[in-house]
């Protein structure tokens, strides 16, 4: 693009022409370009039998380099790990190129703006040469709070809502279908005495740190 080379170049000549005492030669300066440049001269010096000369001149640039790649900023709230707890928007950061000069950089996604195990995310860096540069970032996404776990109360039931005993508990985990599963902890392990109403929570995390919780009001009248 824009007068550049991508790639080594080599020159062959053609023949000037004298229409008196005829063409002696046609030689270039040089007859390749195997490294990057801005700007390389290369000069066609054609000869006649009389021995008169005359030259033609060209600006040989080339950049088979590929630019570096821009970066990524991404905006929300940061969770667990590479997770994130709400949507998120991105800018980036050009890329750039030290021999044709950046030209531009783009990205496929602006933002993302619901729960995702992952979504990729693709820089794009050219520079004015046209050789591309990319980097990738996976994103991770869940704004969803998991179902919480629940308790098994083990003791002896009396009527509606009240023991008849002491009680003790298992937590059953509660479950996330983004992020997955991290941990369900309770309160309490048990209550023992007469109560008119202890609160115990079982709460649950996922992996990215959401949390939820279930709560349950323990009565015992022995």
């Amino acid at each position: 693009d824009n007068g550049w080379y991508k790639s080594n170049v080599t020159f062959s000549v053609k023949n000037g022409s004298d229409s008196t005492s005829g063409h002696a030669s046609t030689t270039s300066s040089i007859s390749s370009i195997t490294k990057d440049t801005k700007g390389t001269k290369v000069v066609v010096t054609t000869k006649d039998k009389a021995g008169n000369t005359n030259t033609k001149e060209y600006i040989v640039k080339m950049d088979k380099t590929a630019p570096v790649a821009g970066t990524l900023t991404i905006s929300g709230t940061k969770g667990s790990g590479d997770w994130h707890l709400s949507d998120v928007t991105f800018t980036i950061n050009d890329g750039s190129d030290a021999t044709s000069g950046h030209n531009k950089t783009t990205i496929n996604i602006s933002s993302i703006t619901s729960d995702t195990k992952g979504t990729k995310v693709i820089v794009t860096t050219m520079d004015n040469a046209g050789n591309k540069q990319t980097s990738e970032q996976i994103v991770k996404v869940d704004k969803t709070a998991p179902i919480p776990g629940t308790l098994v109360i083990n003791g002896k039931k009396g009527f509606g809502e009240w023991y008849l005993s002491d009680v003790t508990f298992n937590v059953k985990n509660g479950s996330d279908s983004t992020s997955g599963h991290s941990n369900t902890t309770s309160t309490h392990t048990g209550v023992a005495g007469n109560t008119d109403g202890t609160e115990v929570m079982v709460t649950t995390k996922d992996v990215a740190g959401n949390t939820a919780t279930r709560k349950y009001i323990i009565r015992i009248d022995k």
